[in-house]
């Protein structure tokens, strides 16, 4: 009787440690879900809530492998996203939106950052230049295809400007062009605003900005989209991409300093962490819910079809659009 209790006992043993062991065996690596995004511009600070994501982990414990590919002029996002080379696109500004949704294009925005108008036109002090007619006459960088392009197209025919009197010429990034002379006029963000104040600086340079919303040119900024087809076939890819990117970018207006080491990490050349900072902070103005009640990333109709009006009333859309078709909340919180 004594052998079989012993037996047992040593048997118990057996089992109880088999389990242990199997508890605690290293667990099968989670298969990621490889997305591509397509970023609307250059590695910076605007970009950040994307990488912080991405460094975060926020994107992994969600079960996707996000790669995020920098923007630029000649990396257009909507013909990327439309062609399958990325899952999900940036555009800087929502009118690029409605205006493939009318070229049959089937995108649909999914989540906005900028609640408001992010853009400005930035010239020397020295220039005299304070409002749009002042273009008249001058050199004008031009983001030629982008969003930039159509508020300034809009800005332009709102004021009635004497085109033939301005010079276009193609955006080049680098600040250099505005402070040689070789352009009047520089487009973009209200961090590149900051950017081009911070550089104007060390060389004893002031810097005007011009809004085109203190105009009536008022729009959503960055704009996150998909194709109505990545929508159908993975939704659940859809609302945990959206879920981690707007968390990255709570964090990162929430820890902005962390956040800017980030983005520095990935950016080329030398760069000024200061004048980033001062970016990231900023922009928390245009992109954070103004009351409790607001959702992060979440788009009203009367915004966009204020948009669709302006471009309506300025001949660059010839007929108004389903709204349903052009953007979604379906994937934010409510």
């Amino acid at each position: 009787m004594k052998k079989i209790l012993i037996f047992l006992v040593f048997l118990v043993f057996i089992v109880v440690v088999a389990y242990v062991a199997d508890a605690f065996k290293p667990t099968q690596p989670l298969t990621l879900t490889k997305v591509t995004v397509q970023l609307g511009w250059l590695v910076n600070a605007n970009q950040a809530g994307f990488f912080v994501a991405q460094k975060k982990g926020f994107y992994a414990e969600e079960g996707l492998d996000v790669t995020n590919k920098p923007g630029g002029p000649d990396f257009p996002s909507i013909v990327l996203v439309t062609s399958g080379a990325a899952d999900f696109g940036v555009e800087s500004g929502a009118e690029s939106i409605l205006l493939a949704r009318q070229n049959d294009i089937p995108i649909k925005a999914v989540a906005i950052l900028d609640r408001k108008s992010p853009y400005v036109f930035f010239s020397k002090k020295s220039s005299g230049i304070s409002s749009p007619k002042d273009f008249e006459g001058k050199t004008v960088a031009v983001s030629y295809g982008r969003p930039l392009e159509v508020v300034y197209r809009a800005l332009v025919r709102k004021e009635r400007l004497a085109t033939s009197t301005i010079t276009e010429v193609k955006k080049n990034p680098a600040i250099a062009s505005l402070f040689s002379g070789a352009v009047d006029v520089q487009p973009g963000f209200i961090s590149d605003f900051i950017f081009a104040k911070a550089a104007g600086k060390k060389d004893g340079i002031e810097i005007n900005a011009l809004y085109p919303f203190e105009y009536g040119i008022d729009s959503y900024g960055y704009t996150i989209f998909t194709t109505d087809r990545f929508i159908e076939e993975h939704p659940d890819t859809v609302q945990k991409y959206i879920r981690a990117t707007l968390r990255g970018w709570k964090y990162a207006f929430d820890y902005p300093e962390e956040a800017v080491d980030m983005v520095a990490a990935e950016m080329q050349g030398t760069v000024d962490k200061e004048a980033e900072l001062e970016a990231l902070k900023t922009r928390a103005a245009y992109v954070l819910p103004n009351t409790d009640g607001e959702t992060l990333g979440w788009m009203d109709e009367a915004k966009w079809q204020t948009m669709q009006d302006t471009l309506l009333e300025q001949g660059l859309m010839a007929k108004p659009l389903n709204l349903q078709d052009v953007y979604t909340n379906q994937f934010l919180k409510i």
